[in-house]
């Protein structure tokens, strides 16, 4: 599992977790997994680079593996001031920009970035000279998963909500997808948390 963080000080989808939940929420994290365990954000998530910065304040030289998500170039050094990090984990591009998608690559060349990928939202933009791929949960990805994986590592994100508001709509055919899909290795889940019950709850299931 992926903690994702876009409701961190933030509205999103009806929830807002405020920054005393949410620092709880990332102890309960990073001791659970033992730092291994990822800590998703973005260049424009400004409640969750508050919660990371004032985290990673509260906590300096702890193990920690934070993935951002840029659109231009300046985007990761911004990131990385406002959260005071060296560097990140993992980067992902949000457009399939080829002069963005460079310098990611570049980055990991330089091992200024352990991996690098794209977080996309429809089939034609996927490629295959990445490490990580993120997608919605939605059942135009099923098919494409198992080839994915061969390659790179594939998060599915929003699968909390979307559990809860669409996975009753989904065809048969689909349910049985997925619960393949779900299974295979090199496939994660991006999901956000509304408390630290509700993270315990989700880390108990994808563990």
């Amino acid at each position: 599992m992926i903690l994702g963080t876009r409701n961190f000080e933030q509205e999103y989808n009806g929830t807002f977790v405020k920054m005393d939940d949410a620092l709880k929420m990332i102890d309960y994290f990073v001791e659970n997994t033992g730092g291994q365990g990822i800590i998703d954000s973005a260049f424009n998530y400004t409640g969750s680079k508050a919660v990371l910065g004032e985290w990673i304040k509260k906590n300096p030289g702890a193990n920690i593996k934070i993935q951002t998500k840029i659109w231009e170039d300046c985007d990761y050094i911004n990131f990385l001031e406002d959260v005071d990090l060296d560097k990140c984990y993992s980067v992902l591009v949000r457009e399939n920009n080829e002069a963005t998608i460079f310098y990611a690559r570049e980055k990991k060349e330089k091992n200024q970035v352990e991996k690098y990928g794209m977080s996309i939202y429809y089939p034609h933009e996927l490629r295959s000279d990445i490490n990580i791929i993120q997608i919605p949960c939605t059942p135009i990805f099923f098919d494409y998963i198992p080839t994915m994986a061969l390659y790179a590592q594939v998060q599915i994100r929003s699968y909390y909500n979307l559990y809860l508001k669409s996975f009753d709509y989904y065809t048969e055919a689909d349910k049985k997808k997925f619960s393949a899909v779900s299974k295979m290795k090199n496939v994660d889940f991006v999901i956000g948390c509304d408390d630290i019950n509700q993270l315990r709850v989700n880390m108990e299931i994808f563990k």
